[in-house]
């Protein structure tokens, strides 16, 4: 059986969406930031990074959240999920996938850890204004890229990339304008995957109200 180690809400949430969406057994193993439990020891041996998540298959481990997706998918061949090897869209699926951990996770990770960026902390500000303005322009791309071959990443095929990109979507919810109320594209591919049985699943698991790629109202 599969390991999952994360947080709620964190970039866990993609691999374990994927677990559900495929119905594959598997045991998530729930850190607390808080009491530092992605640094113990144990914890480290697994992922020296002492970040989330980390996927455990038997003597296999492996840790970021693409890589696992990737995985999961690879390891469970003719699933929905994901182009065959051969397809041509496989190529699509892989720089999409790409894309979001290279470009826009790293911009919603300065916005989000600014410390991490530079031993100022009166830069942080500064930071975390540029990291909004790097983000807004990545999801504004995609949106574009969604108008014209849309609702998916991939077209009318949905995929593993949409998963990710969904939880990149909700990570922009802390913005003065968050992605999925400023772009009609992104926000539409939110519904349809909102509306999905195994994310709707994985966030009851998580603990998590609807709307999932928006704060809960005051």
């Amino acid at each position: 059986m599969y390991q999952l180690y994360g947080f709620i809400g964190s970039a866990s949430l993609a691999p374990r969406m994927v677990l559900e969406e495929l119905q594959l057994p598997y045991e998530f193993r729930q850190l607390e930031a808080e009491k530092g439990e992605h640094r113990t020891e144990a914890y480290l041996k697994l992922n020296p990074n002492g970040r989330v998540p980390t996927l455990v298959d038997g003597s296999q481990v492996l840790f970021e959240s693409a890589a696992i997706c990737l995985y999961l998918c690879d390891h469970h061949p003719n699933n929905h999920l994901a182009p065959a090897l051969t397809h041509p869209a496989r190529g699509q699926l892989y720089k999409w996938l790409i894309f979001l951990t290279n470009s826009l996770q790293p911009a919603l990770i300065a916005y989000f850890y600014p410390e991490r960026l530079s031993t100022d902390p009166g830069h942080a500000p500064a930071i975390k204004a540029k990291a909004v303005q790097n983000a807004d322009a990545l999801y504004k791309q995609i949106d574009d890229a969604l108008a014209g071959q849309g609702p998916y990443l991939l077209g009318a095929e949905f995929s593993v990339a949409d998963l990710f990109l969904f939880m990149l979507i909700r990570w922009g919810r802390w913005f003065d304008q968050p992605p999925v109320t400023q772009y009609s594209h992104l926000r539409h591919l939110v519904q349809c995957v909102s509306e999905r049985p195994a994310v709707r699943r994985t966030f009851e698991l998580e603990g998590i109200p609807a709307p999932y790629c928006l704060l809960p109202k005051a």
